[in-house]
């Protein structure tokens, strides 16, 4: 485990428990989630959440609740190689990053009940070579049997940085090839990656902390602080999609931003109000979904998310 800074606490405007088992009623009770349509993106921090449930009470039926979310995930969309990104004619596609996350949170799960490591390598193995072009970058999204690229879609910017750092946290042996290949791509294209928008900074700020003290993660978390300190509107008290957007808002890169400071044990001053503003403000539109509902739950108890045990994360003053 890698001790990261430690922080002042995070005043958040209720306790991020009570928050959550909350919000996860309010979902069951709309059939929404978990008793909604299949999303993988979003079962992966369902999972994840509900680790950190059970680690945070100390109850190891949210840890139950959780393997009984990966077998629905495994019926509805486990294919012969990989897992489509969710139920419905628009999401018969495989999506690396929403791959890069659901194998995560299995190898977490792993932490608690014996076997999902070990799948989660396993899914690894199926999809990486349909997904990296040596040399080239990787596929964003692939066909749902994932021999083909899906139509109008290049490489993922961030793709060679969530494979290798995901890659290293779930078995830096057993996929120690597939690591050389991710980081060989990681060192070619971070010298030149910039990023403007609230998730993919969010997303790249929750990955910078697992290996914070190697020289790309120096670089990048300069870059993504900075375009941060453009986006933050210090009126209402949150951030705006992008440095050259700063007249829209809206939660779900907000509350990937907050994740992506809280992993790091930087500015707990914005974590508190971005999480005040959200709580107030009434969500809006598209603000409603239950990704932005999720990513929030992940920002409010990230204790699943982290690379370091439940007393570190206790110890950095976070509730």
């Amino acid at each position: 485990m890698i001790a990261m800074p430690n922080s002042a606490a995070v005043m958040l405007p209720l306790d991020p428990t009570d928050a959550v088992l909350q919000r996860f009623a309010r979902l069951e009770q709309q059939r929404l989630w978990p008793n909604g349509p299949r999303h993988l993106g979003v079962d992966a921090l369902g999972v994840l959440v509900m680790v950190g449930l059970a680690r945070t009470l100390g109850d190891p039926a949210w840890i139950d609740r959780a393997e009984a979310l990966v077998g629905e995930v495994d019926r509805v969309l486990r294919r012969r190689r990989g897992y489509r990104a969710g139920e419905g004619a628009l999401r018969d596609e495989q999506v690396f990053h929403e791959l890069a996350v659901w194998v995560f949170a299995l190898a977490v799960l792993g932490e608690e009940r014996p076997g999902y490591r070990a799948r989660a390598v396993e899914v690894v193995r199926e999809v990486h070579r349909a997904f990296v072009a040596p040399g080239q970058g990787v596929h964003a999204r692939r066909g749902e049997d994932v021999d083909h690229a899906s139509p109008d879609t290049g490489f993922g910017a961030l793709d060679p940085i969530r494979g290798w750092v995901v890659y290293r946290v779930i078995d830096e042996v057993g996929l120690a090839e597939e690591i050389a290949e991710m980081e060989q791509l990681l060192r070619v294209s971070y010298p030149r990656l910039r990023v403007d928008r609230d998730v993919a900074l969010g997303s790249l700020l929750w990955l910078l902390h697992f290996f914070p003290d190697d020289l790309w993660a120096r670089v990048l978390r300069e870059r993504v602080l900075a375009s941060l300190e453009r986006m933050w509107l210090d009126g209402p008290g949150c951030f705006s999609r992008g440095p050259q957007a700063r007249n829209a808002r809206r939660a779900l890169g907000n509350h990937a931003i907050a994740l992506g400071l809280r992993a790091n044990g930087l500015q707990p001053d914005r974590v508190a109000r971005t999480h005040l503003y959200w709580e107030t403000e009434r969500w809006r539109g598209a603000d409603r979904g239950i990704a932005p509902q999720m990513i929030a739950c992940a920002s409010l108890l990230p204790v699943a998310l982290l690379r370091r045990g439940p007393a570190d994360f206790s110890a950095a003053g976070v509730p």
